[in-house]
């Protein structure tokens, strides 16, 4: 029942990290989009033009699509070479304590 509480209070400590990491790379790209982009649309934004606008959001929302799935992926490969190592070093524990047992 502990490790299960340990495990979500990490869970969520891992969410919590990926989400401020994905919030801070997305700042971090998007002042550099902002301050390029948006100048080639200067017309269509003061004009209002819907397909204008709408190819904005396009861009927007593809670059965030790209964004979030790549910070998911490297924290999904991250816990699994975790979880792989914890594995193996339990494993080498219970061959050693096989070991021992057998000898005696």
């Amino acid at each position: 029942m502990q490790s299960q509480k340990t495990s979500k209070r990490d869970s969520k400590k891992n969410s919590l990290i990926e989400s401020a990491f994905d919030i801070g790379t997305g700042y971090l790209m998007y002042v550099p989009i902002n301050y390029f982009i948006l100048p080639l649309f200067l017309d269509t934004i003061a004009n209002q033009e819907i397909f204008g606008l709408l190819q904005i959001s396009a861009l927007f929302t593809c670059v965030a699509l790209l964004r979030k799935y790549t910070i998911r992926r490297w924290f999904e490969n991250r816990r699994t070479k975790t979880i792989d190592i914890i594995d193996t070093r339990i494993k080498a524990k219970d061959n050693v304590y096989h070991n021992l047992k057998n000898n005696e």
